[in-house]
């Protein structure tokens, strides 16, 4: 089973979330490199898969990984559920997460920064950075969204499922995907701020 050519690197691949999704991508047959703290034997199923200290990387060395190895999409199941021996979730959650999003800045590639595999009509949320993302000029932003509109999506409000056209008068149970940016002129320091 060949899903597509993308290559994706998960991080946190020895826990149990990490594990959890790395098993799954490499199922439907994508290109997966494992990386995590330690990998056990029964862990390390890639030879792709590596054994790196990524909270410790700075940023140019994360940008390093994903040039060397093609990488297409990150999905980070770094975390920590609360702040004890050894645990900080600051760092986990918002200064890793900056040193990710610049080291994906600096690799010069087009890699996926949310990719959300199965949406929940309910959760209708918006998704915001933990700081602001400094976009260089010339960059370009492109959405991808697969809908699922039949009957075997349990979550599709309309049964039997119909055709949903827009005229300027979408419900909540008719909208499935929209791109909201704020953005503002550049100024030095502005990846800093922090917008929690």
């Amino acid at each position: 089973m060949n899903a597509d050519t993308r290559k994706i690197l998960v991080l946190g691949a020895s826990g149990l979330i990490g594990r959890f999704v790395t098993d799954d991508l490499r199922e439907r047959g994508f290109a997966v490199v494992g990386v995590a703290r330690r990998l056990s034997a029964s862990q390390k199923g890639d030879v792709l898969d590596l054994e790196l200290p990524v909270m410790s990387m700075k940023a140019e060395r994360l940008a390093r990984l994903l040039r060397d190895h093609h990488i297409d999409v990150v999905v980070n199941c770094l975390g920590v559920l609360q702040d004890g021996p050894g645990s900080d979730t600051a760092a986990v959650h918002r200064d890793f997460v900056a040193r990710l999003l610049q080291a994906i800045r600096e690799s010069e590639r087009t890699i996926r920064l949310v990719h959300i595999p199965r949406w929940d009509f309910r959760w209708q949320e918006i998704y915001r950075f933990p700081r602001l993302v400094k976009i260089p000029k010339g960059s370009v932003i492109h959405l991808e969204c697969t809908y699922d509109n039949t009957a075997d999506n349990p979550f599709n409000p309309n049964n039997p499922p119909r055709n949903i056209f827009s005229y300027g008068d979408m419900r909540t149970t008719d909208e499935m995907m929209t791109l909201m940016m704020i953005f503002m002129p550049y100024q030095k320091g502005d990846e800093n701020i922090e917008l929690q």
